[in-house]
């Protein structure tokens, strides 16, 4: 059975041997803000592997997953990596996300329940952030939801801020990536999280609760913790997932 711990490298458990230790070189030199890497895969392999890292590291904030060039020979690719900020920018908003880390989870008290924890970030993100889709450094990466006098993102800024602050207070949490129709009108890609409460694991979409959080003053629990039979206006491969049951 699947299954997620705190600060779990989720998709990257995913992987093969030789897709890790190229995904492990790929992080290396984003860590470090290399403008290129040399792989033994296929352009195809490290699609998977951006999608694995993008989704797994919430906090690489500076790295710009959407723009991706590969140059193939038989055997081996060298990736070129676009970075949103320079390395002086980067310290900044992380000195900025750590404060914002410390000052929303020291209002999480340390004696209620995992639920109740968990309750407290979605509540915190659907009063607080306004969905709306801005440059693509700020609406999805965590530094939209984040910043101070913008708090503004999409779904996927959104679900990583969720993850983030989940990985901070020790609630084991990932990103899902899949599709889901708001309205019998309309849908498209979209992403939530899903959390592991002990032995249970539930669905959360922090993104879907903006609207009414904000017209009623605080979150109600229809997108909060559900299972995978509530899930009827999401796709998603359930096989890659642990079961929500």
């Amino acid at each position: 059975m699947k299954q997620f711990g705190v600060k779990d490298r989720y998709y990257y458990r995913q992987l093969n041997e030789k897709q890790k230790r190229n995904c492990d070189r790929i992080r290396l030199a984003m860590m470090h803000q290399q403008d290129s890497v040399h792989l033994s895969c296929s352009p195809e392999d490290v699609k998977i592997l951006f999608e694995a890292l993008n989704f797994d590291h919430a906090e690489m904030f500076w790295v710009d997953f959407y723009k991706m060039e590969c140059l193939y020979c038989p055997g081996f690719c060298e990736l070129h990596i676009s970075y949103f900020f320079q390395p002086h920018e980067k310290k900044a908003l992380e000195d900025e996300v750590n404060e914002w880390k410390r000052k929303v989870c020291s209002q999480i008290p340390a004696n209620v329940s995992a639920a109740e924890k968990v309750w407290m970030i979605y509540d915190y993100l659907a009063r607080q952030v306004t969905y709306r889709d801005d440059e693509i450094r700020l609406s999805s990466t965590i530094i939209g939801p984040m910043k101070k006098n913008l708090h503004t993102g999409v779904c996927e800024g959104i679900s990583k801020a969720f993850k983030l602050l989940c990985d901070e207070i020790g609630i084991p949490c990932i990103i899902v990536g899949g599709y889901a129709k708001p309205f019998a009108s309309s849908g498209g890609p979209h992403a939530w999280n899903m959390v592991r409460i002990g032995n249970t694991c539930r669905h959360v979409d922090a993104t879907w609760e903006i609207r009414r959080a904000q017209m009623r003053g605080i979150a109600d629990d229809r997108s909060f913790l559900k299972k995978d039979i509530a899930m009827t206006r999401y796709q998603f491969n359930r096989a890659d997932y642990p079961a929500c049951i």
